[in-house]
């Protein structure tokens, strides 16, 4: 059955968390404040973002239809779980969060339903539930309680609907007939790391054209500002250390790991939590076990893109125009900054070793790198060779 967890819209629950109460609290339990955890209850640098989402979301006739879109580790779900406190705030608006892979790829559609509004049941406090059948007895319990609450479901890791039997064109006309119907007042917010209509190019579901639906508003997460990388790179340091210690460790690791993580979300909390551990234990920072672990993640994200994106990264390595729609969607991935630089100096540095070939010697070349010694040999493994032939040549 999917699981879902509903939070009733009250004025008197509890305000957002910010970030200095998020470090303080950290600091005086003694952990990492760069732990995912704690790192995810106050996002630097959404702030704006978050209140945006939220005109969006709370409007008083129905809440919006926002597809959130971003690469794996852009935040996506960290700020689903920093919108949870400011949607509890709000009066009448019933928000229900659940995640793909919740979901029990041999259920029926009509059992989605019948879970669902038990669920909303519950949490309403209804003692003698009607019965809900199916999704015209689930639209029917909905249309009833419009008349005093607003409904927005919250789906995390949305690009897992295809590995479901569950995920057809005639469950998503259901869904998107609840939006359309102004008595239901039901809303979508989705996070997922492809665009909606993009997802929807399979043939189980391209007919029902349900991305429309949720599509109304996209939102992209892209590196973070200039202003929330210095505020996570010094603040924690300044206020768990003195400040001699905090200076120091500024010139000798922060900076020179900017190379490696950039204002990119996920290597810059990766990098950071391995500098506060060694600071913590008064030890040098581990840089084999850093390298090991950002070697794997730079590896999926390369992994990941198509081949007209390697094929874009490439040009841009080697200074060879890309068309302007590219650029601003690589921007959209996280992949370059505003100023259309790689995100990070290193990972610059690994699109251009696993290029270093040419018509006459890949093969030798290839060869030569069977065995990487470090992470910043190239992925020959990953490389498409017409890619990189087509770029260089």
């Amino acid at each position: 059955m999917p699981q879902f967890q509903i939070t009733l819209g009250n004025a008197n629950h509890p305000p957002a968390k910010t970030y200095d109460d998020v470090l303080k609290a950290a600091l005086e339990a003694g952990k990492n404040p760069y732990e995912s955890e704690i790192f995810e209850q106050a996002p630097i640098g959404r702030e704006d973002l978050i209140q945006e989402l939220l005109q969006g979301l709370t409007h008083p006739d129905k809440p919006c239809n926002i597809s959130l879109l971003g690469e794996a580790g852009m935040g996506k779900t960290t700020l689903l779980k920093a919108l949870r406190p400011h949607l509890a705030q709000v009066e009448g608006l019933i928000s229900i969060h659940t995640q793909i892979r919740d979901w029990d790829e041999n259920d029926h559609p009509d059992a989605f339903f019948r879970s669902l509004y038990q669920s909303i049941s519950e949490a309403l406090g209804i003692t003698e539930p009607p019965i809900v059948a199916d999704y015209q007895d689930f639209k029917a319990e909905i249309e009833n309680l419009a008349e005093q609450w607003r409904f927005l479901l919250i789906i995390d890791e949305f690009d897992k609907i295809l590995k479901h039997s569950l995920f057809n064109g005639f469950f998503f006309s259901k869904l998107r007939q609840l939006a359309d119907c102004p008595e239901c007042r039901w809303g979508y917010l989705t996070a997922s790391q492809q665009t909606l209509k993009h997802i929807c190019d399979h043939d189980s579901v391209k007919e029902s054209k349900y991305w429309a639906l949720f599509d109304d508003h996209r939102y992209f997460l892209e590196l973070l500002p200039k202003e929330a990388v210095r505020t996570l790179q010094t603040r924690p340091f300044q206020h768990g250390f003195n400040v001699y210690d905090a200076e120091k460790l500024k010139h000798k690791w922060i900076i020179p790991l900017e190379d490696i993580s950039g204002a990119h979300p996920l290597f810059l909390r990766l990098c950071l939590a391995q500098v506060w551990q060694a600071m913590q234990h008064r030890q040098d920072l581990n840089v084999h076990d850093l390298e090991e672990t950002i070697e794997e993640h730079y590896s999926q994200l390369w992994e990941k893109q198509s081949p007209r994106r390697q094929k874009a990264l490439c040009q841009l390595v080697y200074a060879k125009a890309v068309d302007a729609h590219m650029i601003r969607r690589l921007q959209r991935r996280g992949l370059l900054s505003s100023k259309q630089h790689l995100f990070a100096k290193e990972f610059y540095q690994l699109i251009r070793r696993q290029t270093l070939v040419c018509a006459e010697d890949y093969r030798p070349l290839l060869e030569r790198f069977k065995k990487p010694k470090s992470l910043w040999e190239p992925l020959h493994k990953t490389a498409s060779i017409a890619t990189i032939l087509t770029v260089i040549v």
